[in-house]
């Protein structure tokens, strides 16, 4: 039942105030020295298990650094939270405690000037049935401009949502780049289907080759051919283009 709560609640993503960027919640964003941010967490705010008997513990697991050239220098920080009820010893979590699993909440910091950085973006999770865990954060190059790409991972099977900010007049901007994955198989022949969230794509070059399975077909083993999509952006989301389906011979 715990599990299933958790499926339910799904991923709860926070945004912060500053800096223009769309926010479900307002988080601390009072600047801080680095040397702080590498050993304390940000708070953030639960959607699962907020309230009075839970203690929380977290846990700095990663630290790091991205240098760009038309954007100011962008720090992360990957964090463990576990949860403890009611005084118990066992945590709630800690059947997900281990890596990558344990990297349950991710932010973005800021220079802010006199030697400090400050949070711009959080994103946190609240596990689903296998868990989801956040990646390093990277930076990508396309014709959009400059992205910063936060990977977020899923499931046995490594399925992808992945999150996008676009460094757009000076500001770091949410992209949505996910809704696309809704409207692929209604392009398909009826019955066929991909395996949408194992997706991944590259904004670099804007295109992707999926793995197309037959109704009769094995989980292992598509049959189906591939379809090969191409991607454009309108209005900072990302959309289908083109969709072309190969039958596999």
């Amino acid at each position: 039942m715990l599990r299933w709560c958790r499926f339910l609640v799904g991923l709860t993503v926070l945004f912060i105030m500053p800096l223009g960027i769309a926010s479900k919640q307002i988080v601390d964003n009072s600047g801080k020295s680095l040397e702080w941010f590498r050993e304390h967490c940000v708070p953030l705010k639960d959607a699962y298990h907020e309230v009075p008997s839970v203690e929380r513990e977290c846990k700095v697991t990663e630290f790091g650094n991205l240098h760009l050239v038309d954007a100011p220098t962008i720090h992360y920080a990957l964090y463990r939270r576990l949860a403890r009820k009611d005084g118990q010893n066992t945590y709630v979590d800690s059947a997900y405690d281990s890596f990558p699993s344990h990297n349950t909440a991710v932010v973005v910091f800021e220079d802010a000037g006199n030697g400090l950085i400050t949070p711009i973006w959080a994103d946190l999770n609240n596990h689903g049935s296998f868990g989801t865990w956040y990646e390093s954060p990277k930076i990508l190059p396309t014709t959009l401009g400059t992205i910063l790409e936060i990977p977020i991972r899923s499931g046995p099977k490594v399925e992808n949502s992945d999150k996008h900010l676009l460094w757009q007049d000076g500001k770091w901007r949410p992209l949505e780049t996910n809704s696309w994955r809704s409207q692929v198989n209604s392009r398909l022949p009826e019955g066929y289907w991909a395996w949408t969230n194992r997706i991944d794509v590259d904004l670099a070059k804007m295109q992707v080759e999926a793995y197309i399975w037959k109704p009769s077909d094995a989980m292992c083993c598509p049959t189906g051919g591939k379809a090969t999509i191409n991607f454009v952006f309108r209005s900072q989301k990302l959309e289908i283009q083109d969709f072309q389906h190969i039958q596999a011979k």
